[in-house]
């Protein structure tokens, strides 16, 4: 749970070095848009299910296990998402990315209107 509730703060952020790791990967992560909340990935999906997005590119798994293996952290072990898991990170996630937002809305009114409560 830990691993979820510092993904979703950080946006995502704990998957930066996969990035770096694997550049040419459409996703964010070695994971898939329903194991975890991946709105980008989740997109891209829907994109290339319409025609919209092609030739996406994933690492195979061997790579990806063989990257773990030479330089990962080996006190953590990645096993499917089960139901609740996956449900419980698409909720934090929503409630992040939500709250998120009500906060930008409010610095934007204090920095437009010059206080939080002052009509415009």
């Amino acid at each position: 749970m830990l691993v979820l509730t510092l993904k979703n703060t950080t946006r995502f952020s704990g998957y930066h070095n996969y990035h770096h790791a694997f550049p040419f990967d459409y996703s964010a992560s070695e994971f898939g848009a329903l194991d975890n909340f991946n709105v980008s990935t989740a997109l891209i999906d829907l994109f290339a299910a319409v025609g919209l997005a092609y030739d996406l590119k994933k690492p195979k798994v061997e790579a990806v296990l063989a990257r773990v293996q030479k330089s990962g952290d080996a006190s953590v072990k990645v096993e499917p998402a089960s139901w609740y898991h996956t449900a419980a990170d698409w909720l934090m996630g929503g409630f992040v990315s939500i709250f998120g937002i009500i906060i930008l809305g409010i610095g934007l009114r204090i920095i437009v209107t010059g206080g939080l409560f002052n009509k415009a």
